[in-house]
């Protein structure tokens, strides 16, 4: 018999790889969406763990002290206590989230925007983020970038 299904047979390492989704968003219908269609592009592969957070102090909290393997963002709906600068608007605010949750982590991001005015932001959103999906979301795109992401993760 061959090693894999004597291994198969007892039961060895039939543990499904542990994966943090750590999304931020202050809407929490979409929230649920976001994950139901996560889970849905991975079946039962992996055993997905979800946390969620409406501000973006909250975000990097909860990065800091939790392991995270991938960051979804929608980028117009996190919100913030307290900007440092009363000039800086949110969305501004949400740019440079993404980009220090990108340098300090390393992890691949998903940012997403219902924001799509402003061509100067998607561009700057595109340049830290791994992938980056105008709202309303499209499913195939989004699941194929879920697939990539855990390449990312391997790799």
């Amino acid at each position: 018999m061959h090693l894999d299904s004597v291994k198969a047979m007892l039961g060895y390492g039939s543990e499904k790889r542990q994966i943090e989704i750590l999304i931020g968003n202050f809407m929490e219908p979409l929230t649920k969406i976001l994950s139901e269609m996560i889970k849905g592009t991975l079946k039962d592969k992996y055993d997905l763990r979800f946390r969620s957070a409406s501000y973006g102090e909250d975000l990097l909290e909860s990065a800091a002290s939790h392991i995270v393997d991938m960051f979804i963002l929608v980028l117009n709906n996190i919100m913030f206590h307290a900007p440092l600068d009363p000039n800086q608007d949110r969305m501004e605010l949400s740019l440079q989230l993404l980009n220090q949750l990108k340098t300090t982590y390393e992890k691949p991001i998903i940012a997403l925007s219902g924001w799509l005015e402003d061509t100067s932001f998607i561009e700057r959103a595109k340049l830290s983020a791994d992938f980056f999906f105008p709202l309303p979301l499209k499913k195939d795109g989004f699941g194929d970038a879920i697939k990539k992401c855990l390449n990312i993760l391997s790799d």
